[in-house]
């Protein structure tokens, strides 16, 4: 998918604790955001946004519209070709103006993405000169092609633009004049944005190598054996392109379709994700998969093993600040003047990374992580030139 916005999101359970997002994102990715704030409702998010691709919907950042609804309207204009777009932008300017506001509301927003093509855009107008002499050399003005070269070239074409601008209630959007060839349609209902997890826990697309535009075959997984072997011999690697569109750990998909690595053994990932997932332990074993540096599929599959998974203990996120620490730099601020805490917070940052390494406790993104014995976790050596080696899953 392509992208539309780039936002920090803020959760209310860890305040401070901020997490990275690229619009439109799969349900997974969403999960995984609330996984990393140690927070479950979506709805009462903040966000903000870092940047968008599309330069006429910076309305979309207000109180009114929550990561979700952000998302759709993401995935919507994803799936919109350029014209649509110049479209929408002039419907989202028409709007703005009618209701003096900048900021519009999801429903109203949605309407708008939905009716784009109930308009012409004609990108070859930036402005009422233009437009009017598109009418005018187009037949669109009674009589101009009867004129001769000369009569036609010093109309005023700014004039006729703006009339004909006025006459129809058009706009100029960013890239064009945009005009309603028709009334909108009626809003359809609101659809249904709960989080639902998905069937597969990977989603990998077939199509032939070498044509990007080549009609793909998605596949589900987890499969059965038998039909991970069918689909092997009917689409080897060596003329066929596999891409991992999505994954339950989606900092993961990028490792999973390494050079070498067999459908089976992907699907074999793909079982262990479906069953941490079913005890509730995804998030311990992103962390597990974070905290041992591991970029390799068949390694993660063991390492989501019930017997491995059980020799780790997860903390959930924490606070940034909690209380005791808040109290204390406000003790230290009116004490030693604003500005002293800045050390106090380097010290109690120096003491807890130091208390971290002598009790062997991993930082991830999803909380700390430990193992239960207390020893070190192990790091998986990756390097190239060494090839994938491991140092020891457990503590050895």
């Amino acid at each position: 998918m392509n992208r539309v916005f780039d936002i920090s999101v803020m959760g209310r359970n860890c305040p401070g604790r901020l997490v990275e997002l690229s619009l439109p994102a799969t349900t997974y990715e969403l999960m995984d955001m609330l996984e990393q704030l140690g927070d479950e409702d979506i709805d009462a998010l903040d966000y903000w946004i870092e940047d968008t691709k599309v330069v006429f919907l910076p309305h979309a950042e207000n109180d009114e519209i929550t990561v979700k609804q952000l998302n759709h309207i993401a995935l919507k204009v994803s799936q919109m070709d350029e014209l649509q777009r110049i479209a929408l932008g002039g419907l989202i300017k028409m709007e703005c103006r009618k209701r003096q506001t900048d900021h519009l509301a999801f429903p109203k927003l949605l309407h708008l993405i939905e009716s784009a093509d109930f308009c012409h855009v004609i990108r070859e107008a930036k402005d009422d000169k233009h437009l009017g002499r598109f009418y005018a050399e187009n037949g669109f003005i009674e009589g101009v092609d009867a004129l001769p070269d000369w009569l036609f070239k010093i109309l005023d074409f700014e004039k006729i633009g703006r009339e004909m601008r006025v006459a129809e209630g058009g706009f100029f959007a960013y890239d064009g004049y945009v005009v309603r060839h028709q009334e909108l349609p009626e809003p359809s209902d609101l659809p249904n944005l709960n989080l639902v997890k998905p069937d597969y826990t990977i989603l990998l697309e077939i199509r032939e190598n070498g044509d990007p535009n080549a009609p793909y075959l998605d596949i589900e997984l987890p499969l059965l054996e038998d039909k991970i072997e069918e689909l092997q011999e009917k689409y080897p690697r060596r003329e066929y392109e596999y891409s991992f569109v999505d994954c339950a750990i989606p900092f993961f998909r990028e490792y999973i379709g390494g050079v070498g690595t067999e459908l089976w053994e992907i699907n074999q990932f793909a079982k262990q994700m479906d069953h941490a997932i079913q005890h509730g332990l995804l998030p311990k074993y992103k962390a597990v998969l974070q905290a041992t540096g591991c970029r390799d599929v068949e390694i993660a599959a063991e390492l989501g093993s019930s017997q491995t998974l059980a020799e780790y203990q997860l903390s959930a996120p924490q606070r940034d600040m909690d209380a005791p620490t808040a109290y204390a730099v406000k003790w230290v601020q009116e004490h030693f003047g604003r500005g002293s805490e800045m050390e106090f917070l380097r010290d109690i940052r120096d003491m807890k990374r130091s208390l971290m390494a002598h009790d062997n406790i991993g930082k991830t993104d999803y909380g700390l992580i430990q193992r239960i014995d207390g020893e070190p976790i192990q790091q998986l050596d990756q390097t190239p030139s060494s090839g994938l080696q491991m140092g020891g899953i457990g503590g050895m």
